[in-house]
């Protein structure tokens, strides 16, 4: 298992700084706390490495919705999505039926850091939930 992607922490804040406070602010309203948050990040990243989409594959869209969640679309459809309710919205999803979402637009590659990236996961989590370190 590979616990990072190559790009360190700090560049990744520097590099995403609009985006990383948005997926803070994402994750504060959604999150009921650090461990369901990193479990479903957890969840996220084996669907990733299944499937072997990295991110800036087309099929993939990793984004921070206006409503303030989280999912993950593979070609057209949402195969993860977190629920302000705990609860969490699972399908699988066919790789060969596309070859790129129309939503790709969309794509966050901060997201995929917080799910591929554990090194990143940890600092962004700490930050959000510091008195739970």
């Amino acid at each position: 298992m590979v616990d990072d992607v190559g790009t360190s922490v700090q560049n990744i804040i520097k590099n995403y700084k609009e985006s990383h406070q948005r997926l803070v602010t994402c994750i504060k309203k959604l999150a009921p706390n650090r461990k369901w948050i990193n479990d479903y990040f957890d969840l996220a990243k084996d669907l990733i490495e299944f499937t072997g989409l990295k991110s800036n594959d087309p099929r993939l869209v990793m984004s921070i919705t206006k409503r303030g969640r989280i999912p993950i679309t593979i070609n057209q459809r949402y195969v993860l999505n977190p629920e302000y309710n705990g609860k969490i919205g699972l399908i699988m999803s066919l790789l060969e039926r596309s070859k790129i979402s129309r939503y790709k637009r969309f794509h966050e590659p901060i997201v995929y850091e917080a799910i591929m990236n554990i090194s990143y996961r940890k600092r962004l989590l700490d930050e959000i939930f510091y008195d739970n370190v």
